[in-house]
């Protein structure tokens, strides 16, 4: 079993446990981290971080330094120290223009997402730059780009 950390609120975690673990072929455990149970989670080997929300704890350093892939939220403020030196890989997301992930266009039903550089998944396969429409059910840009880049990870 894999298991995939996510940085946010429970409720938004919830949420992306019921959209993902559908979607995934890989057997997935996926948890919430936070400021409160950053410390319990200590002992887990995340395959995967996604930090969408800023969180405040040096054992989130530890837990990075363990995981193979980071999915970064870029358009919220973290202490970049945090991954100095780590060899991890990285996905940025966001509205920024130099993420990995962005969106092109965002319509009243309907998003373009670019990809903007090759992505490795999991299985090693290769997800080259391209840009892709998506039906917008929830309106939180941040997490439909979050879900999006989890998938791209994950289902490759």
């Amino acid at each position: 079993m894999s298991f995939i950390g996510i940085v946010d609120n429970e409720k938004t975690v919830n949420q992306i446990k019921k959209e993902i673990k559908s979607k995934i072929q890989k057997n997935i455990e996926i948890i919430t981290i936070n400021n409160k149970s950053i410390e319990n989670l200590s002992k887990i080997k995340f395959e995967t971080i996604v930090i969408n929300k800023k969180i405040d704890n040096k054992i989130m350093r530890e837990l990075l330094k363990k995981a193979e892939y980071l999915i970064l939220n870029s358009d919220i403020e973290i202490d970049k120290s945090i991954i100095d030196g780590i060899d991890i890989k990285t996905i940025t997301y966001g509205m920024n223009h130099k993420t990995t992930i962005t969106a092109s266009s965002i319509g009243e039903e309907e998003i373009i997402i670019c990809i903007q550089r090759e992505i490795e998944g999991i299985e090693r396969e290769k997800v080259e730059p391209q840009e892709v429409n998506i039906k917008m059910k929830n309106k939180n840009i941040y997490d439909l780009l979050m879900k999006f880049t989890i998938n791209m990870v994950y289902s490759t």
